[in-house]
């Protein structure tokens, strides 16, 4: 009897001993669910507000309706059309310019002594009527003549390196007022109308424009 004592006091002490080293198991509190709900709402709320926010902005803008983009779209061909065709007249004006920056090039090339030539003209001439005025007597006009013979040789060959053509008809060659200067006008039945009769002076031209044209005596029509 007092053996089976001694063992139920050792039972109830060692059952004592394991309850006091157990640890109690905390119990969740309807405040503490309550604060973790509330947790989780206001990061949701966080996480979207922004979303939302983007939302209203793209809901605020304007766009443009169809008929307005149509409109833009239409005035810009035009601008481009505009743009185009001023950029053709300035590329025909520059070929423009360009062609009669050419053709003065050219011409300077060409007429740049025509003034020169007409200046000369004249000494050409008073040759010319000295030879043909002259006649060979003594040698001391002989050498005078073929002094200006070999000037007026001199002078050709100048005017004919620069593109000066004598214009000396024939007679008997019809008229042409392109080249020829009609001084007078006489009758002959033997000789054709409009035929040159006599040359009074040769004329010139310098690479096909006539500096001078012959003046000729033309047979008039009957």
């Amino acid at each position: 009897m007092t053996k089976d004592k001694k063992k139920t006091q050792s039972d109830r002490k060692v059952h004592s001993e394991a309850s006091e080293n157990q640890q109690p198991v905390a119990e969740s509190s309807p405040l503490a669910e309550e604060a973790e709900v509330n947790e989780e709402g206001y990061a949701g709320q966080a996480e979207g507000e922004p979303a939302a926010e983007s939302m209203s902005q793209v809901s605020s803008l304007d766009f443009p309706s169809r008929k307005e983009l149509e409109d833009t779209l239409t005035a810009m061909e035009m601008q481009v059309d505009q743009y185009k065709n001023q950029s053709l007249r300035a590329q025909a004006e520059l070929e423009n310019v360009r062609r009669r920056a050419g053709r003065e090039v050219s011409n300077a090339r060409k007429f740049g002594v025509e003034k020169l030539i007409i200046d000369l003209l004249p000494v050409i001439d008073g040759l010319t009527r000295g030879l043909e005025s002259s006649a060979p007597g003594s040698a001391q006009v002989a050498s005078i003549r073929d002094g200006m013979q070999m000037t007026l040789n001199m002078l050709h060959k100048i005017m004919t390196k620069f593109g000066v053509d004598l214009i000396d008809p024939k007679v008997g060659e019809p008229f042409n007022p392109e080249y020829h200067e009609a001084v007078s006008m006489l009758s002959d039945p033997d000789a054709a109308p409009d035929s040159i009769y006599e040359v009074v002076q040769k004329g010139y031209q310098l690479n096909g424009r006539v500096l001078r044209a012959a003046m000729v005596i033309v047979v008039a029509k009957a």
